[in-house]
């Protein structure tokens, strides 16, 4: 409020200027989740697949992972002048003296880039995540990147009811090298149907009902090298193209997501990369994520990438690090008026290394979802929400064993389902009525006409 009384905005003219009307509380929806109106249940490590109408959240985050190796530039949170090196090269060891520098920069220490504690990773994911009433927290970490199921499944025993973590399917980088377009697809559909074998050990803390090799949620992430001086981007004989491909394929045939990574470009040339995807195959929902969202990469680039197909779907995370050196994340104005009014867009916390948990002084996973709901005076709709998280369609039901025994009584021979028949003893009956004149001579051996139940293996 000005001194003469009148209302005057606190926004530059430029924000001024496209600014829209606030959308209606309805309309609102959890920007850590995200619509795909198909399908109906979610598979989740550890225990039996998930009714997504009882998932309120979800979000996409490295939980285990080892990028120590990893090329720096495709950590969304990182400037120009922290990818200069290329490589996470840096021998810092993560004490409490180190901590103040290693959050300056994170590349400085290699050990910072391996999250491998089970412990932590459910301590941060429960303290984010726990009281929301049913989360899904899709790891990210590839095969290369050291993705680790076994892991998984440890965190998730130690995790309470409301979060449940899951994984995607994918390849290491030299069988994408040498397999052909189908055995890839074969190979990825195959973590999505049958599983992935994890010890005997972990699989002893499953939850009743749970698969014992957990199955795939999504395919991906993928990390196509798209270089926006090339037309086209993905030109024939691109050695991405099989990999998209197959994982288009397998997604389609399972009902699955799939999961893109996208590089740090901005504006037009992002949308040009998302195009030359959806162009190139089809699946039943793209998931692409996209860099650091802040005043370069503006919140009307998502909506550009919203409007390419009805099935497109935006992970947007990255916020304000001490190690951040370019613009501030959006503002809170800007949260609210241009991204929540949008479906199909996740606000993620980008955890990608140690610092960035709570433990070691960061925001944590709940980053993401603690900015939207600041930035809309916590009015969320979580209710409105909560059905359109919907992804993964389940194997068909194979249909029980059906075997053929003989009446130790009557000798007549009749089919039941494996383990449902009537049986007393070392006798098996076709009924009630032969089981009870059986039993009412005492079980007589002389009235025994039939094979016994040892006898025919059961």
């Amino acid at each position: 409020v000005g001194l003469g009384g009148q209302k005057r905005s606190l926004l530059p003219p430029s924000r001024r200027q496209r600014s829209i009307p606030r959308p209606p509380r309805a309309a609102r929806v959890v920007l850590c989740g995200f619509a795909s109106h198909r399908l109906k249940m979610i598979n989740v490590v550890g225990r039996p697949p998930l009714d997504a109408a009882g998932v309120r959240l979800c979000t996409f985050e490295h939980v285990l992972c080892d990028t120590s190796s990893m090329p720096c530039d495709w950590l969304p949170c990182h400037t120009e002048e922290l990818r200069r090196d290329a490589m996470v090269n840096g021998t810092v060891p993560i004490t409490l003296e180190n901590l103040g520098q290693i959050r300056r920069d994170p590349c400085c220490s290699a050990e910072n880039f391996v999250l491998d504690s089970c412990d932590d990773a459910a301590r941060e994911l429960e303290s984010a995540f726990g009281a929301e009433g049913g989360a899904v927290v899709c790891d990210l970490t590839t095969v290369d990147e050291g993705r680790d199921v076994d892991g998984l499944a440890r965190v998730a025993a130690r995790l309470g009811e409301s979060v449940a973590v899951c994984f995607g399917a994918s390849l290491p980088a030299a069988d994408v090298a040498r397999g052909s377009e189908d055995e890839m697809r074969v190979a990825l559909e195959r973590q999505l149907v049958v599983g992935v074998d994890v010890a005997t050990d972990v699989a002893r803390n499953f939850a009743a009902g749970a698969p014992a090799a957990p199955r795939a949620a999504f395919v991906g992430p993928l990390r196509p090298a798209l270089d926006e001086g090339t037309i086209p981007i993905l030109y024939d004989g691109h050695p991405d193209i099989p990999y998209i491909r197959a994982a288009a394929a397998a997604a389609s045939r399972q009902g699955a997501p799939v999961v893109v990574v996208l590089p740090g470009y901005e504006g037009a040339q992002l949308r040009k990369c998302v195009r030359a995807v959806i162009e190139l195959a089809d699946a039943p929902a793209w998931v692409f994520r996209v860099a650091r969202l802040d005043d370069q990469h503006h919140t009307g680039d998502l909506g550009d990438l919203l409007e390419l197909a009805p099935n497109v779907l935006v992970v947007a995370d990255g916020w304000y690090r001490p190690c951040d050196q370019g613009p501030r994340p959006p503002s809170k104005y800007l949260l609210s008026h241009y991204i929540a009014a949008q479906d199909r867009i996740v606000v993620a916390a980008g955890v990608r290394y140690r610092t960035q948990l709570r433990r070691y002084g960061g925001a944590g996973y709940g980053a993401g979802l603690i900015a939207v709901r600041d930035a809309t005076d916590r009015d969320i709709n979580f209710a409105a929400a909560a059905p359109s998280l919907a992804w993964y369609r389940p194997p068909k039901k194979r249909p029980a064993d059906v075997v053929e025994l003989q009446c130790s009584r009557c000798g007549r021979s009749f089919e039941v389902r494996r383990g449902h028949h009537y049986g007393k003893f070392d006798f098996v009956y076709c009924g009630r009525g032969c089981l009870d004149a059986h039993r009412d001579a005492g079980f007589d051996a002389s009235e025994v006409t039939g094979p016994t139940a040892s006898a025919q293996g059961v």
